[in-house]
């Protein structure tokens, strides 16, 4: 019954995708690395030198890095700058002629935070410089976050999400606590666990300098790997997987993996845009999980896959109302890209931009494109939700709502002028998102 079966650390999806990209990086950097590699501590055995803080130190522990990382130093310039010339930065990578790496000045009192800060931007360097990912992929700064985990500075970028500290202000001292990073601490602390569990590393040594927050999810993932050999990545076939998984793999993974295996192979099929009458029956199957993220990710993969995911339409239909608004938001615009019938689908969506909430206003708004014209009875609602959004001062929902206006009413403006009539200063807010900059009223 799976009462004694210990819960994964993290939800399917942030499990999945830590695996998923463990894979990826094994494929691009051979798993030999990750095998081989020493993990290097927050001692003075691996940074020996006395450090000062100064630009100098710095210089240092990046040729260190370097070396272990089997990067050329030479032609990577390090460059320190005021923090107020890095806002919300604490590190830069640039490439041109030769690769800059600019680190805010507040870093070099904290090494072990600049190990972490210089690991990253170096990583930058392996995946940018060899073309492996682009600034382009929607998580490349988290692959970014992982690519030092599976060369062994995992440790520093786990202690790094979260600092606390005094800071002096003139005659008075207060705590403070800062965040840095794009991985969250606990996807930290599971990605060391697989990390630790393909090396055996079952009872890592290291892992009494990882902060609590990173060490606790590190502990409980070991004990959840070594419980149920749940991973894509796997010490015992490591060295036999396939890439790209075959696709007899993928539909085992997608009828009787685990939320997270499931997940996995939904977005392998989806990049891979597989659309066999197998593997379609296979990605419908995982709308009915009970997982709160699988029957989503299910949902946008089968609205990617066009003529071929047309039987799943009904199944689709009946996710509109799971209790997870994100699987009914992806639901609406699979069915939205599978062309739906309108008449059948807008009560429904009416229903779904009625519920005020943002995510699935934006998904759902941006489906309705294909429909065009037909779905000019939901303007109203849709303006509806610009209208909070104007409220909440949220450019980054009213902006791209608004652009859709123009596809489903044949006068954008008019149709925001007739539904702001009571207030104009509202009204004005959305005519000036509406109109391009070169037709701004005077």
């Amino acid at each position: 019954m799976g009462w004694f079966t210990p819960n994964p650390p993290l939800i399917s999806i942030e499990k999945a995708w830590v695996e998923r990209r463990m894979c990826w990086l094994a494929d691009h950097f051979g798993i030999e690395r990750l095998l081989n590699t020493e993990v290097i501590l927050p001692t003075e055995e691996y940074f020996p030198a006395a450090y000062q803080g100064s630009p100098d130190c710095a210089h240092q522990i990046m040729l260190q890095l370097c070396e272990h990382l089997g990067i050329s130093a030479d032609p990577i310039e390090l460059v320190v700058l005021p923090d107020e010339q890095m806002p919300e930065a604490a590190g830069l990578y640039e490439k041109q002629d030769h690769t800059v790496i600019r680190v805010a000045q507040s870093q070099l009192r904290d090494p072990e935070r600049l190990v972490a800060t210089l690991a990253h931007e170096l990583s930058h360097e392996l995946l940018y410089g060899r073309g492996l990912i682009s600034d382009e992929s929607p998580d490349h700064e988290w692959v970014t976050d992982l690519l030092p985990v599976f060369l062994g500075l995992g440790i520093f970028g786990a202690n790094s999400v979260l600092r606390e500290g005094t800071e002096r202000m003139g005659a008075y001292e207060q705590w403070a606590m800062s965040s840095q990073g794009y991985l969250p601490a606990r996807m930290f602390g599971y990605s060391l666990a697989v990390f630790a569990f393909l090396r055996g590393e079952l009872d890592p040594s290291w892992a009494q300098y990882l902060r609590l927050d990173a060490a606790s999810v590190l502990k409980s993932g070991i004990r959840y790997l070594k419980k149920t050999d749940d991973t894509l990545l796997h010490p015992d076939s490591v060295y036999r997987r396939s890439s790209p998984v075959p696709e007899s793999d993928l539909l085992i993974q997608l009828r009787s993996g685990s939320a997270s295996a499931r997940i996995a192979a939904v977005w392998d099929v989806r990049e891979r845009e597989l659309a066999s009458t197998e593997i379609v029956e296979a990605v419908c199957g995982c709308l009915d999980h009970r997982d709160p993220y699988l029957p989503g990710e299910a949902a946008d993969c089968l609205g990617s896959m066009g003529e071929a995911a047309q039987g799943a339409i009904p199944h689709l239909f009946r996710l509109l109302q799971h209790h997870e608004a994100g699987a009914r938001a992806k639901a609406g615009a699979a069915l939205l890209r599978l062309n739906a019938p309108p008449d059948d689908l807008i009560p429904d969506l009416t229903l779904l931009l009625q519920e005020q909430n943002k995510r699935i206003a934006l998904v759902v708004a941006e489906g309705l494109i294909v429909y065009g014209k037909k779905a000019e009875q939901l303007a109203p609602k849709v303006l509806d939700q610009v209208r909070i959004a104007l409220i909440d001062c949220d450019d980054h929902t009213s902006f791209p709502l608004l652009a859709v206006l123009p596809f489903i009413v044949e006068d954008a403006e008019q149709t925001t002028r007739d539904f702001f009539a009571y207030d104009n200063e509202l009204c004005e807010m959305a005519l000036s998102i509406l109109r391009p900059p070169d037709e701004e009223q005077p």
